[in-house]
């Protein structure tokens, strides 16, 4: 079978249900680029729907909390950082680091 323009879609969709982390590598990716552009509302979407997938990435997790805390909505951070810390206590740098920016120091 060869690729085409009918064909390219099936297969994509069929890779996505087989593994799961391909259509999440994209999600996380074009809520880097909503960062990027300081779309942090539509990006927390985007987080919010790849949590929801996989809730115990740590990576993840401290990548939302800091989109959360750029759009001050620390609680929201915070509560993220607390999973991290509960996850990963490894990972307290993270949380410390939000800490000493949110309070200015």
């Amino acid at each position: 079978m060869t690729m085409n323009a009918k064909t390219a879609p099936l297969l994509l969709l069929s890779l996505s249900v087989l593994w799961p982390g391909l259509s999440c590598a994209g999600m996380r990716e074009d809520a880097r680029q909503l960062v990027e552009q300081k779309d942090f509302t539509s990006a927390l979407e985007k987080y919010d729907r790849l949590l929801a997938e996989t809730p115990d990435d740590v990576d993840l997790l401290i990548e939302a909390a800091r989109v959360n805390a750029w759009a001050d909505r620390h609680e929201e951070a915070i509560a993220l950082y607390q999973r991290v810390l509960r996850a990963a206590p490894q990972r307290r740098s993270a949380a410390r680091m939000f800490r000493c920016h949110s309070h200015g120091n």
